[in-house]
C-alpha cells in the first residue's frame, strides 16, 4: 500500500477535527434541550389573600372543593380548613395540633397534611415522632377530629396521596421520597430524586398528581416535577418573581428568638380548574397559577 500523500494527510486530519467538532456540538445541542425540556413555564391566573400569620407546612385541595392547610411551630400549629369561592378564601373550620402525647411534653411541630378518602385526612409532624389520622366531616359540629396517632420514627416534612396507587409519598428534608401504606404508614419502597443526576435534597412540601409528584425544595423558588418511578426532576419551575412579588421577607418573631423562614412552600392541585395554588411561609397571598 502506498504511503498517504502530504497533501492526503493533512486532509484526513482535517476530516478528524471536523468529526470531533462535530460530536461536541451535537452532545452540547443535546444537553441544552435537556435543560430547556426541564424548565417549565407557567402563568399567573389569579390572587387570594392567605393569612400571613400562617407558617404554611402543607395545602391541598380536597375532594369537596374546599382547601386544607396546616402549619407549623410549636404552640402555633394547627389545621385549616377554607371555603373557596369567587370572592375569595373563607375560613370555615380550623384545630390546634396539641396532642398529648408528644415527647415530653413538648408542644407539636406540624408539617404537611393529605386526605386519603373523602372522610380521612393525615398529617405529620417535624421531629416529635408522632402522625395523625383524622376524621374529616363536613357537616358535623366538629369539622375535624382526631380518629388516631401513628408512631412516625422519621422527620416529618411533606406528605401526599397518590390515588393511581393507593399509596403515599413522604418527605423528611433529604433528596429521597419514601412510599407508605396510607393504612399503616410503613414504608413500602423509597427512590432518590435527582436533578441533573444530582441528588436533590431539602425535599419538603409535595403534591401527588396523575401519578407525578411535585415538591417544594427548602428555601428555593421553584418548585419540581419528579416521576416517582426513577426519581428523576423532570420539569422544574422558577417562581422567584412570586416571592419578590409577596413581599415576605425572614425575620424574628419578637421575643421568640425564632427567625422565620419566609419561603416558597404549599403546592395545591385544583381538579376543576387544572390550575395549582402555591403559597409560602408567612406569606400575604396565595398564587393561583398555571403550570406548563
Amino acid at each position: 500500500m502506498r504511503a498517504l500523500s502530504k497533501t492526503a494527510k493533512v486532509l484526513l486530519g482535517l476530516a478528524v477535527v471536523v468529526v470531533v467538532l462535530l460530536g461536541v456540538l451535537l452532545a452540547f445541542f443535546f444537553n441544552s434541550q435537556s435543560e430547556a425540556e426541564q424548565t417549565g413555564n407557567w402563568e399567573l391566573v389569579n390572587t387570594y389573600d392567605h393569612d400571613a400569620t400562617n407558617f404554611t407546612q402543607g395545602l391541598e385541595f380536597l375532594h369537596d372543593g374546599r382547601l386544607v392547610e396546616s402549619t407549623g411551630l410549636q404552640d402555633e400549629s394547627k389545621i385549616v380548613i377554607y371555603d373557596v369561592t369567587d370572592d375569595g378564601v373563607r375560613e370555615m373550620h380550623s384545630i390546634m395540633v396539641d396532642h398529648h402525647n408528644a415527647p415530653g411534653g413538648v408542644p407539636i411541630f406540624g408539617e404537611g397534611i393529605t386526605q386519603v378518602d373523602d372522610s380521612t385526612l393525615i398529617s405529620l409532624t417535624w421531629q416529635d415522632e408522632e402522625a395523625y389520622i383524622w376524621n374529616y366531616r363536613p357537616g358535623a359540629e366538629q369539622v375535624i377530629t382526631l380518629a388516631s396517632d401513628h408512631t412516625y420514627p422519621n422527620e416529618g416534612w411533606g406528605i401526599c396521596y397518590d390515588e393511581s396507587t393507593d399509596k403515599l409519598w413522604t418527605s423528611d428534608g433529604s433528596a429521597t421520597l419514601v412510599q407508605r401504606d396510607p393504612a399503616t404508614l410503613a414504608e413500602i419502597a423509597n427512590v432518590a430524586v435527582t436533578l441533573d443526576e444530582q441528588p436533590l435534597d431539602r425535599l419538603n412540601e409535595l403534591e401527588c398528581v396523575n401519578g407525578a409528584v411535585y415538591a417544594n425544595v427548602f428555601t428555593e423558588n421553584y418548585i419540581v416535577k419528579i416521576d416517582p418511578d426513577t426519581g428523576v426532576v423532570t420539569v422544574s419551575w422558577n417562581l422567584t418573581e412570586l416571592a419578590e412579588q409577596d413581599g415576605a421577607i425572614n425575620q424574628e418573631r419578637a421575643g421568640t428568638g425564632h427567625v422565620m423562614n419566609s419561603v416558597l412552600n404549599g403546592i395545591a392541585y385544583n381538579t376543576a380548574t387544572d390550575t395549582f395554588w402555591v403559597t409560602g411561609k408567612n406569606w400575604h397571598q396565595y398564587y393561583e397559577v398555571k403550570l406548563g
